[in-house]
C-alpha cells in the first residue's frame, strides 16, 4: 500500500483552520477589551502562509511506499561545502554535462539561500526578542537542522526523494542571516528618517 499527498492539502486544510483560530482569538481579545492590531494580524498571516510554503517545499509531495522500504534511497552528506563545490565545478567545466544540470545546481543553491531568507525578515518584525542577528541566525540554524533530520527520518518510513545535506543547512542559515541583516538595516534607516530634525 502506497500513499501520495500533494502540498496543496496543506493550504486546503491549513488556511481555513488559521482563519477560524484567529477569529476566535480576536473575539476573546475584544471581550477582554484588548486592542486588535490589523497590521500585526496581516503580518502573522503572512508568516503562517510562509511556514506552510516551507513545509510544502521541504516535505511534499509526500510519497510513502510502505510495501518497498529500501535503505538504498538514504542520501546523507555531512561534509560541508566540498560536495557542492565539486559538483558545480565539474558541471561547469565538463562540456558533456547537459546545461540543465548547471541550472539544477544554481537553482538548488539559490533555492536554499532563499528558503529561510523571509524567516530572517519576519521574526524581527513580529517579535522584538528576534531583533538580534545572532538569535535569528541560531534559531534558523535549528529550524534548518530540524527540517533535514525530519527529511532523513521520513526516508525510513518509505518517503523517497529526500536527503540530509549539511550544505542545505549552511545555505538556509546564511539566507536567514542575510534576511535579518536587511530588515535591521531598513528599520535603522526608517528610524533615522523619522527622528531626523528638520532644518
Amino acid at each position: 500500500m502506497n500513499m501520495y499527498i500533494e502540498n496543496n492539502l496543506l493550504f486546503i486544510l491549513g488556511i481555513p483552520l488559521w482563519i477560524f483560530t484567529r477569529i476566535i482569538i480576536n473575539i476573546v481579545r475584544y471581550k477582554k477589551e484588548k486592542s486588535v492590531l490589523i497590521k500585526r494580524e496581516l503580518l502573522l498571516s503572512v508568516f503562517y502562509i510562509y511556514i506552510l510554503s516551507v513545509l510544502g517545499v521541504t516535505f511534499f509531495p509526500l510519497c510513502i511506499f510502505w510495501d518497498d522500504i529500501d535503505s538504498s534511497f538514504v542520501s546523507v552528506n555531512v561534509l560541508p561545502v566540498y560536495s557542492t563545490v565539486k559538483d558545480v565545478i565539474y558541471s561547469c567545466s565538463n562540456s558533456s554535462i547537459p546545461s540543465f544540470m548547471i541550472r539544477f545546481w544554481l537553482k538548488n543553491i539559490l533555492g536554499n539561500l532563499i528558503l529561510l531568507f523571509p524567516l530572517g525578515i519576519l521574526l524581527p518584525l513580529l517579535w522584538d526578542k528576534f531583533r538580534k542577528v545572532r538569535r535569528v541566525t541560531v534559531f534558523s540554524l535549528f529550524v534548518s537542522l530540524s527540517i533535514e533530520v525530519l527529511q532523513l527520518v521520513s526516508i525510513f518510513i518509505g518517503n523517497r526523494g529526500r536527503a540530509f545535506d549539511i550544505d542545505d543547512i549552511i545555505l538556509n542559515t546564511i539566507g536567514a542571516f542575510l534576511g535579518v541583516l536587511l530588515i535591521n538595516r531598513v528599520i535603522h534607516i526608517l528610524k533615522d528618517r523619522k527622528y531626523k530634525p528638520v532644518t
